[in-house]
């Protein structure tokens, strides 16, 4: 049986920005591991999304604007690279 290639992937495409849930969890991680070292990673991250829905606006506030400006910029960056990844393709189709 033949085997299919698999595409590669361009190491070169901006990467999507975490969720403000996963850039909270990682800050947050260290800290509820210390307090409760006897949880594993499956009931740790089950505490840091109570801890997440429980955490007040503000503190949300934080990581939700800053997912905002990542996901801005990475809409900016994803466009440029699509824009130019096209005229590659373009120019390999031409050969």
């Amino acid at each position: 049986p033949a085997k299919l290639k698999k595409n590669q992937k361009d190491p070169n495409v901006p990467r999507r920005p975490m969720s403000a849930f996963l850039s909270y969890s990682n800050v947050k991680r260290p800290l509820a591991k210390k307090t409760h070292p006897e949880m594993n990673n499956a009931e740790l991250s089950r505490y840091l999304a109570q801890m997440w829905k429980d955490a007040p606006t503000e503190e949300k506030k934080e990581f939700v604007d800053r997912e905002f400006q990542l996901r801005q910029k990475y809409l900016s960056d994803i466009a440029v690279w699509r824009q130019n990844n096209e005229k590659e393709l373009m120019e390999q189709r031409k050969h």
